[in-house]
């Protein structure tokens, strides 16, 4: 990011639309999951959710726009991730499978596009710890060890989606670190063709100085 200027990059707003594009697809998932359940707290469930994930969207907002902020940016991240996957944990949106590998995969290939590589890997850890401790208090260790068996190929596809949310945010990192390299490249080229044009014009200047000394003999003979 640029940390000169106040202005949100491309990556800023890819990561605004896509956590706003998560809990919306989210609330709706669980308001059509559990709508002919009678359950009454649905709708103060959908509006804490809500809350929750805008309150952490702005915060990133805030600290992505203003330069001096911009190293908080990755701890809002982290930590704003981890509050509302145990909202949603507590909630019971993660009761549902599909819901809970939705929900946790799309946190964590959302902030990728956001996150270096290092902090990547700090939030999808936090995050499959998190899901894998709700899961156990859930449904308690000894019903996990029977259900294993169903459970491996959700839980082969999560840890290959969590794999793949580092893979990605190690290649946007280097992606543009090669982009800034060649930015700079651009720029000391820029730089030499300028410092050329000054020293040619520098040049010419002096040589017409001189032609004009050379032809106005009064000048020559001061």
């Amino acid at each position: 990011m640029n940390d000169e200027s106040r202005a949100l990059t491309p990556e800023d707003w890819g990561f605004f639309g896509l956590r706003g594009l998560l809990l919306v697809t989210g609330s709706l998932a669980y308001f059509l999951l559990n709508k002919d359940s009678g359950r009454p707290d649905i709708g103060g469930n959908l509006l804490v959710t809500f809350f929750v994930g805008v309150v952490i969207t702005i915060a990133f907002l805030l600290l992505a726009y203003y330069p001096k902020f911009h190293k908080g940016v990755p701890y809002v991240i982290v930590v704003g991730d981890l509050a509302l996957i145990g909202v949603y944990a507590g909630l019971g949106f993660l009761g549902d499978p599909i819901l809970r590998l939705v929900i946790s995969t799309a946190l964590m290939m959302t902030a990728a596009i956001r996150l270096n590589v290092a902090w990547s890997a700090v939030q999808v850890i936090a995050i499959v710890v998190a899901v894998a401790a709700d899961l156990v208090m859930v449904e308690g260790s000894e019903q996990i060890s029977v259900w294993m068996p169903l459970l491996a190929p959700q839980l082969t596809l999560f840890i290959g989606l969590s794999l793949m949310a580092v893979s990605l945010s190690y290649i946007h990192e280097k992606s543009g670190e090669t982009q800034k390299l060649a930015i700079e490249r651009l720029s000391r080229r820029s730089k030499s063709l300028v410092d050329s044009v000054r020293e040619r014009n520098r040049v010419i200047s002096d040589m017409a100085v001189t032609l004009s000394a050379t032809l106005n003999p009064d000048r020559v003979l001061e």
